[in-house]
């Protein structure tokens, strides 16, 4: 079972850093997970929140006040220093990369093919240093990615939120929770993976998504019995805030 580090090694240094990235490939993680949102001159910023401290949103400014203003990273940046990281597991490290939407109109936010256009541009730079995987829980960015990123692998991100009746993100095609519904909802959106809730998935979510050739990633786990409990089942991978503890977990 792979281990990345959630927005990086984030119980230890700043999340969705440059310096948090590197700590958990150099723990032995396969690799990362981080969130994405494009800031309003098109640059791919990473970030969780599209909101920031003083209201604004990131789309709101250029990347160069984004950095020097809000301490963000750049995608590009974030990758560089991933790559260029030193590999405690010896192997190419995987970058989970969330294309972040604002479906709810919540805040000002890119479009979703101009977020995954942005984005996919910035992963090609790195295609023969990194593996990715591109995620997301918007519908309409999972749409877009199917049709502008075909090269990367895409995972369906999922919670009883999200895919409840009348969510911006999925409810409008008529999903509600259950198993077959979200395998069936990555399947029509051309994705190879679902990401999900960690105390959402049980046996009967990992059949159903073996039976579509679908892999299956759980976030966020941070209890070392959970992990056990999850590799048991035959989960593909976990998101962590602990990546180095993580991998002493899956060891065993």
């Amino acid at each position: 079972m792979a281990v990345l580090g959630h927005r990086g090694a984030s119980a230890e240094l700043p999340e969705n850093t440059p310096e948090a990235f590197v700590r958990a490939v150099e723990s032995g993680a396969d690799g990362v997970e981080l969130d994405t949102h494009l800031s309003a001159d098109g640059v791919p910023m990473v970030r969780h929140d599209l909101v920031l401290p003083d209201g604004s949103s990131v789309f709101d400014h250029p990347a160069a006040a984004l950095v020097a203003d809000h301490g963000l990273a750049t995608l590009a940046e974030s990758l560089a220093a991933i790559a260029g990281a030193d590999r405690a597991s010896g192997v190419e490290p995987w970058v989970l990369v969330e294309i972040k939407s604002a479906p709810d109109g919540h805040a000002r936010a890119a479009a979703p093919h101009q977020a995954v256009v942005a984005v996919g541009a910035s992963l090609d730079v790195f295609a023969d240093e990194l593996g990715f995987v591109v995620e997301s829980f918007d519908r309409q960015v999972m749409a877009a990615a199917a049709a502008l990123l075909p090269h990367i692998p895409r995972a369906l991100l999922a919670d009883r939120a999200t895919t409840a009746p009348g969510s911006s993100f999925l409810g409008p095609v008529g999903m509600d929770w259950s198993v077959p519904d979200v395998c069936a909802a990555a399947e029509a959106l051309g994705a190879q993976a679902v990401a999900v809730d960690h105390a959402d998935i049980d046996s009967g979510l990992v059949a159903r998504a073996a039976e579509s050739g679908l892999e299956v990633w759980a976030w966020t786990v941070n209890d070392p019995a959970e992990a056990g409990r999850l590799a048991g089942l035959g989960v593909t991978g976990i998101v962590t805030d602990q990546p180095g503890d993580a991998v002493g977990w899956v060891a065993g």
